[in-house]
């Protein structure tokens, strides 16, 4: 018996010779050798994904990682489900469909080996915003402030200071 065991998806080759007798003494008749392969039924390590970006609107996002190379990558969760291969070097990119426009996309993926073992589950998020900010209101101080207030936060590099309005 090999001490710690035999290890899985591993090719095994055993020979008994002629001088193993069993309690009565009775050896056996010629040499045998015995040939098999242990089954792999160790799942691979979940994936390791790549941060996705927030706050953008897109009709699909490239989801990328490492995995066991040559391992197959199931994505699913508020996308479409999806699925790639993994490179000999554990790299993949997974195009991915969001199935909702706005809000928190989650997503889930596994790798799974050769043998149909699968990892446990990766998990991911990013924030979709495909809707435009809406003017909810609007204040004036007289002379010199226009105070504009939006339905969402907006980004102050796109704000033009010193912009015409055009009444």
């Amino acid at each position: 018996r090999p001490q710690g065991g035999l290890r899985p998806a591993t090719a095994h080759r055993f020979r008994l010779e002629a001088g193993v007798a069993d309690r009565a003494g009775h050896t056996l008749a010629a040499p045998v050798e015995v040939a098999f392969t242990t089954a792999d039924d160790e799942p691979p390590a979940p994936p390791l994904l790549a941060a996705l970006p927030s706050l953008h609107c897109a009709p699909a996002v490239a989801l990328a990682g490492t995995a066991e190379p040559l391992a197959r990558i199931e994505a699913a969760g508020d996308v479409r489900p999806a699925s790639t291969a993994a490179g000999a070097d554990g790299a993949f990119i997974l195009d991915l469909v969001p199935t909702i426009t706005d809000g928190a996309v989650a997503i889930e993926a596994v790798a799974v080996d050769a043998a149909g073992n699968r990892s446990q589950s990766a998990r991911t998020t990013f924030e979709l915003d495909c809707t435009a900010p809406e003017v909810r209101g609007a204040d004036f101080d007289g002379p010199t402030v226009l105070a504009v207030t939006f339905d969402e936060p907006i980004d102050a590099a796109t704000i033009d200071v010193g912009a015409s309005v055009i009444v």
